[in-house]
């Protein structure tokens, strides 16, 4: 009889390369076809929305003309809402691509590719091949994750770096070449991925601040706590990696503190990490079990597999976390970020984002269990599917409620997802009947699939004129604008800050004529609601053409 093959020392210390290459060429393809409908597709094809997608889009674009990579800065001056990993991976894709919505989109929608793979490995380690293909697709169709993956936004830059940072911890914590229980005893050596974890944790500070650090560092204290495995914590505090991950956050802020002093602390720190933290400082204050309704909202339709567990372990199966300490460590990841921010003053869907790569992984394994079942073994996995099955049916017949609120140019797409979500529901109910566990998971994922290409195909360019800047800055070129000073009034500033960027100038919001700075010479462009006078507003102007947009209206004019 012929020995077993020993693992060569390489294999011993990354698993990954090896995984690459024994996985089917096809399966990856899959996934990446699956990703790219999910987080690329028609990426440019809606302007750029909101207050914060403009700004963050704008701060780039000022680096990469400016060359000054140390100083965010929005029209010029010092802008320190948020760090600087954004800004340099938007001002490289400017450099690379133009400037564009597709390029201040893509440092977002790379980094949620990489966290799909990311959770595709460890699944794959943790339970089986396919539980780690379930994993990585069922992140990609949870409707927050592809959402802020599309946008230009530090959310998914942070939610990619603590996925990556979750991984290594897998890999570095519960694997050391090979699998491990409770009496394995770990060597002292820090293994290269207790490097990565600090490599990664580096780029969440940097992409979001010290909340990455916070998050991380709670998350992992939890699950030594629970799993009782304090004995890694040697592991995880040597010395080398802590000096590694330090050497990677602390230069920029550093030079960041040297180039612009106490302001930089004041504004970055103190206002936009613990005084949206600990006030309602930004206007953003939620009950405190806003999260859980959100969560469950942006993780449909996989949350039913998530729910079920999470009663079972929160009731007493974190006892058993030291035999299986991969799940008190996903569990973990998801409890922690859940209760720091909902005791957060400030809240907003996105904070719970890191979360969901940890939820997926939990999600597949239950998917696992399901599919091992013959139908007389689980009655009760039979009513969770069932019960998931009907809520999506429900919803087709829920669709039409509110409907009334909506703009004339959404609600006539109501029609075209009820169908859709009719569909999904039917099928699934038919085939957990006649119990296909498989087939309906691939019903909610052709469902999530097609849902995205609908938005995006038929919704988008409805949706733009209402939501972007794109078309209204447009229509001030069209006008003649060359330069002109832009006044906003009676307007969100969301219109305020997308023209600022479609225009590259600094257009100011007004409230009445005494906030208007009239130019010494030239013409000057009010954009306002269709009922407003303009010459009532500014007295010292007459109208010299004016152009209704939507419920906006462009009035070129010229000092009197």
């Amino acid at each position: 009889m012929t020995e077993p093959r020993k693992p060569d020392r390489f294999e011993l210390i990354s698993p990954l390369p090896a995984a690459i290459t024994r996985f089917k060429l096809l399966v990856v393809l899959s996934i990446l076809l699956f990703c790219y409908l999910q987080l690329f597709h028609q990426l440019g094809g809606l302007g750029l929305v909101g207050p914060d997608e403009p700004r963050y889009a704008q701060v780039a674009r000022e680096m990469a003309a400016s060359g000054d990579f140390v100083t965010p800065r929005l029209h010029g001056e010092p802008w320190f809402e948020k760090p600087i990993l954004y800004y340099w991976l938007a001002a490289l894709a400017y450099k690379a691509l133009g400037v564009s919505e597709l390029a201040a989109r893509l440092p977002s929608a790379l980094a949620g590719l990489l966290g799909v793979f990311a959770v595709f490995f460890v699944g794959r380690h943790w339970v089986s091949a396919r539980c780690g293909i379930a994993a990585a697709l069922i992140l990609a169709a949870s409707p927050l994750y592809f959402s802020l993956a599309r946008a230009a936004s530090t959310d998914m830059l942070l939610t990619s770096a603590l996925t990556m940072c979750l991984s290594c911890l897998y890999f570095g914590l519960l694997l050391d070449g090979r699998r491990i229980n409770e009496n394995t005893a770990l060597p002292a050596r820090s293994s290269p991925w207790i490097y990565g974890v600090y490599i990664f944790l580096a780029l969440a500070v940097l992409a979001k601040g010290p909340v990455g650090l916070v998050l991380a560092g709670a998350s992992v204290a939890l699950f030594l706590l629970v799993a009782r495995r304090w004995d890694q914590l040697r592991r995880l505090l040597r010395p080398s990696p802590i000096l590694l991950g330090l050497a990677g956050a602390l230069p920029w802020y550093l030079l960041c503190y040297r180039a612009n002093g106490w302001p930089f602390v004041q504004e970055f720190l103190l206002h936009h990490n613990l005084a949206r933290f600990a006030t309602d400082r930004y206007q953003h204050a939620q009950p405190f079990w806003f999260y859980l309704p959100v969560v469950c909202a942006t993780f449909l339709p996989w949350t039913f597999q998530i729910a079920g567990p999470a009663w079972q372990w929160m009731r007493g199966g974190w006892r058993e976390s030291k035999g299986d300490p991969a799940s008190a460590l996903f569990w973990a990841w998801v409890l922690f970020p859940l209760l720091f921010f909902s005791l957060s003053r400030s809240k907003l869907p996105g904070y719970v984002l890191p979360i969901f790569p940890a939820l997926a992984l939990l999600a597949a394994k239950e998917w696992e269990r399901l599919w091992s079942l013959e139908s007389s073994q689980g009655p009760g996995c039979r009513l969770t599917l069932l019960s998931q099955a009907v809520l999506m049916l429900a919803l087709c017949f829920a669709l039409p409620v509110g409907a009334d609120a909506l703009a004339r140019e959404l609600s006539a797409f109501l029609s075209p997802f009820r169908v859709l979500l009719g569909a999904i529901g039917g099928c699934a109910i038919l085939l957990v009947w006649r119990w296909k566990p498989g087939a309906v998971f691939g019903v909610y994922l052709a469902g999530m699939g097609l849902g995205v290409l609908l938005a995006t195909e038929r919704v988008v360019p409805q949706v733009e004129p209402l939501e972007s800047s794109r078309q209204l800055a447009a229509i001030l070129r069209q006008q003649g604008f060359s330069g002109e000073p832009v006044f906003v009034y009676r307007l969100s500033r969301r219109v305020e800050y997308g023209l600022n960027f479609y225009l590259n100038t600094r257009t100011r919001m007004i409230y009445s004529e005494s906030d208007a700075v009239y130019p010494d010479k030239g013409d000057l462009f009010l954009v306002t609601e269709p009922e407003v006078d303009a010459e009532s507003l500014l007295l010292r102007a007459r109208t010299k053409s004016q152009t209704q947009f939507f419920n906006q209206k462009v009035v070129r004019m010229a000092k009197k």
